[in-house]
């Protein structure tokens, strides 16, 4: 079984700060492997383990991607193609063509796993735009995966339900972190990951010319003031002070 997994290289959310004078994000190359990527990651490797197979990484960088790509491959990737954007802003329906065109290249692919959306971003597109572009069958929210006689049996997760949906082989699945808890590569992994083929390209290498129609203007935190406000009345009174400077703000 041929199992390629999409990952991305995020910023990591809980570590950027905000410039307390122009309210952008201090980014400082705070960068990671995403966190449903790991999943999507994880995924791949239980089902290899179980049926045998190879798992083929794919990703579109942005800067610094050897990290994240290294250490899918440590836990448990056999091998990376990279596309390298040339540091162009790619929007998700120019990131799917790329990906999409890359698994068009590859053997005979039975099964492509995204996370359901990335920590940064969290638009939820690229795998299904990666779908409709293949021309193939895609469940999104899965939460728990069936392999059976060259179909899937996907447990997705609704807001208010789940629901399970039976699909044939190769189709594209976006998961949750639901699904499982990634595992952390150990020492061995992560330096026998050096040794895992790595091919790296560009979109011209590949004949690809790919704009984003989206435009960034500016991205800037919103302005939160302290009250400083301190209460110093007895226990009952400032209780009550609070809650009804909270019903005031329109918090309760």
């Amino acid at each position: 079984m041929h199992i390629v997994v999409g990952v991305k290289q995020a910023f990591d959310v809980d570590q950027i700060k905000i410039d307390p004078h122009t309210f952008e994000p201090i980014y400082d190359g705070l960068l990671k492997l995403d966190d449903l990527s790991k999943n999507a990651l994880e995924e791949a490797v239980r089902i290899k383990e179980s049926f045998g197979g190879k798992i083929t990484v794919i990703t579109l960088d942005g800067e610094k991607i050897g990290e994240a790509v290294k250490e899918a491959l440590a836990i448990g990737g056999d091998e990376a193609k990279v596309v390298s954007s040339g540091g162009k802003f790619l929007d998700t329906a120019s990131t799917a063509y790329v990906l999409a065109e890359v698994i068009k290249s590859l053997e005979r692919v039975d099964l492509i796993l995204f996370g359901h959306a990335s920590i940064d971003s969290y638009t939820g597109q690229v795998g299904p735009r990666v779908a409709e572009i293949l021309g193939l069958p895609v469940v999104t929210y899965v939460r728990e995966i069936k392999l059976e006689d060259g179909s899937v049996i996907a447990i997705r997760d609704l807001e208010d339900c789940l629901e399970e949906v039976w699909v044939r082989l190769p189709c594209v699945l976006t998961v949750t972190n639901e699904i499982n808890e990634p595992r952390l590569p150990s020492l061995s992994q992560i330096l026998g990951a050096r040794k895992k083929p790595v091919e790296e390209k560009s979109l011209s290498d590949l004949g690809l010319d790919a704009e984003s129609d989206i435009k960034v203007i500016y991205n800037r935190a919103p302005k939160i003031e302290r009250k400083r406000k301190i209460y110093k009345e007895d226990l009952d009174r400032a209780v009550y002070e609070i809650v009804s400077e909270l019903t005031k703000e329109g918090v309760i």
